[in-house]
């Protein structure tokens, strides 16, 4: 029981931090891309 809930522990941390790598690719991409924008003008 004790190694279901950490391996659920596991999997969850991971998916926390892959996310939070998503959204920091995806904060990435929006500011160079507004960046563009703006040079553009």
């Amino acid at each position: 029981m004790k190694d279901h809930l950490s391996a659920i522990f596991f999997l969850e941390a991971c998916l926390i931090s892959f996310t939070n790598l998503n959204l920091a690719l995806i904060h990435k991409h929006i500011f160079s891309f507004i960046s563009h924008l703006f040079r553009g003008v």
